[in-house]
């Protein structure tokens, strides 16, 4: 609201006044409120008003200010004497306010504060008319520097992870982001010993936002509270604002079983997958492997401790005497670190197979029946269109094994084409060719017939017909296969089961050529730094047995050998195949290696 003094003036001429001139002031002095700012410094405050005097000489003039609570109250007060000169005058005036030394509920209430200034000329007969300009702006609206602060974080966080917290600053009054405002924050974990802290920092963008990171150390107690701080300031004005951040430290656990059904006798096979919060493997924990059946009691426990991959394996020789139904195997872990609130748990069935019975006589009597009762005679055996022979078949009433006749002496290369002929009236008989034959490698692995590139070199691929034919990718190289006796040869493998993240084991057999001295210190190498996707390997003779869980898109790594004698000798074939399931393999052919 802008107060004014004015000569008396026709009416129409004060109103022309007031539209030509609404900031409120006089044709000798006028002042822009836009252009008013308050800067809040450490000892005192200081606003910068623009004046402008429309005076054809300077003259003097004295300003006042004053801060006003929300109350009307006067908080502070300042004024200054000025010379003004013809047009625009910048003006600086300092206001006793330290706000960095105002209280607490003081600061709360600062944002609703306002601006009480007023411009009156003193002296001289030439700006004796000119009236004086005077006003009330919102504290809010000329205060850059004033700001709100706000913190938007997760309650609850996971050791060993990142903790993101976003902070806003924006005008209390108005609600406008204010940017350029530097944060600062200290995430201090203190459980008992010497306490943590970890800092981030940042700075307001244009939409008043800023994020800051936090490392959450590994070694946190579980459940343990952290203290979060957040500072922001600009210029002198400054705000804080505190929470408690609660640290988790639950396991992600992978429970298996090697199948989900079993029969009295045989052998359960228990594994379980061990991950901390940031999802590296917890190796030399101790746990139990727990099984349970429908009524709650455990019939199988075992304590184990994690492999240095956070693998935790148990075996239970199932009893014949053991109650058929539904068992449940769970894990559990004693660590104080880790949260295991919700232990892991998965459901196995104990049954015996219930095959259908079938009384073989009465089946082939059936059979017999069929046929009218007929009795034995001759099958004669055409290949070709020619005949080969004949052979006796017993009675249709009596049971014998197969009868077998060599067709090789009578068959040729390419199509052939056997006939088994029986008298009008004869019993059903069932007739089958058995054949063996050699295949070469290169029709073996792949379907793109005799002209396919060496398979070694492409990698082998799982043979048609097989389960899984499609999934499973072995690749087998070697940087030379001419040494000479004790020269180091790398051997590089890759294994992949396409279509699938990496779970489920499998078993790489990697072919050596006879005599080949592998340098355990690669292999040993090639373990460790794989993380877990391989686990463990065996060396034999010919070859190198590696247990795999291979990672999406393959595992690669490789190994040392060196040859121990001169030969000119093929490798052992290498295969890849699934642990549970060995019919899905995939197969790459020998290699020829030479050493002089």
């Amino acid at each position: 609201m802008v107060r004014r003094s004015a000569p008396i003036l026709p009416g129409l001429v004060v109103c022309l006044l007031f539209a030509v001139h609404p900031s409120g002031a006089s044709p000798a002095l006028r002042l822009d409120e836009s252009r008013i700012r308050v800067s809040l410094e450490e000892a005192q405050t200081r606003v910068w008003l623009e004046v402008e005097s429309g005076e054809a000489r300077p003259f003097r003039a004295r300003v006042t200010l004053s801060l006003l609570d929300p109350r009307d109250e006067v908080r502070a007060e300042g004024s200054s004497d000025a010379s003004l000169r013809p047009g625009k005058n910048s003006l600086t005036i300092p206001i006793k306010l330290p706000y960095s030394r105002m209280p607490e509920a003081e600061r709360k209430q600062f944002p609703w504060y306002r601006l009480r200034y007023r411009v009156a000329p003193e002296g001289g007969a030439s700006v004796e008319a000119a009236a004086a300009v005077e006003g009330i702006v919102s504290l809010s609206e000329v205060t850059p520097d004033l700001f709100e602060l706000r913190v938007v974080t997760s309650r609850r966080t996971r050791a060993g992870s990142q903790l993101r917290t976003r902070v806003r600053t924006f005008n209390p009054v108005t609600g406008r982001a204010v940017k350029g405002v530097a944060v600062a924050g200290e995430l201090k974990f203190d459980d008992g010993s010497d306490p943590v802290v970890s800092k981030a920092s940042g700075v307001t963008g244009g939409d008043g936002f800023a994020s800051l990171d936090f490392v959450v150390p590994r070694e946190v107690a579980d459940d343990g509270d952290a203290d979060l701080k957040i500072n922001a300031r600009r210029g002198a004005f400054a705000d804080e604002a505190e929470t408690e951040v609660s640290v988790e430290q639950k396991p992600r656990i992978i429970l298996t079983t090697d199948k989900s059904l079993y029969q009295p006798g045989q052998t359960l096979h228990a594994r379980a997958l061990v991950f901390d919060p940031s999802d590296r493997a917890i190796a030399g924990e101790e746990v139990t492997l727990k099984l349970e059946d429908s009524r709650g009691e455990t019939v199988f426990s075992e304590e184990t401790t994690t492999s240095r991959y956070g693998i935790a394996t148990a075996d239970w020789p199932i009893p014949e005497s053991s109650k058929l139904g539904e068992y449940t195997l769970s894990f559990e872990m004693d660590d104080s670190r880790y949260d295991t609130d919700e232990v892991a748990s998965r459901g196995v069935r104990i049954s015996r197979y219930d095959l259908p019975t079938v009384n073989v006589h009465d089946a082939l009597a059936s059979l017999v029946n069929a046929g009218n009762g007929a009795s034995g005679g001759a099958a004669e055996i055409f290949v070709n269109g020619r005949r080969a022979g004949a052979l006796d078949l017993p009675p249709a009433t009596q049971v014998t094994g197969p009868l077998a006749f060599d067709l090789t002496p009578f068959v040729g290369a390419g199509d052939n084409r056997v006939e088994v002929r029986r008298a009008a009236g004869s019993a059903l008989t069932q007739a089958q060719a058995v054949t063996t034959y050699y295949l070469p490698w290169a029709k073996a692995l792949t379907n793109d017939g005799p002209n396919a590139p060496d398979a070694t070199a492409r990698g082998g691929q799982t043979p048609p017909g097989s389960d899984g034919a499609s999934s499973l990718r072995l690749s087998v190289s070697y940087d030379r296969t001419s040494a000479e006796i004790n020269q180091d040869v790398t051997c590089n493998v890759v294994a992949q089961r396409v279509g699938h993240s990496g779970y489920g084991m499998m078993l790489a057999e990697v072919g050596l050529p006879p005599g080949a001295e592998v340098d355990r210190e690669s292999l040993d190498r090639t373990v460790k730094e794989s993380g877990w996707s391989i686990n463990s390997y065996d060396l034999l003779p010919d070859r190198v047995v590696l247990y795999l869980w291979p990672s999406g898109g393959g595992t690669k790594f490789g190994f040392k050998f060196r040859p121990r004698y001169g030969l000119d000798a093929l490798t052992a074939p290498s295969t890849l195949y699934d642990y549970y399931n060995p019919e899905a393999h995939a197969v790459v052919a020998p290699t020829r290696f030479v050493v002089r």
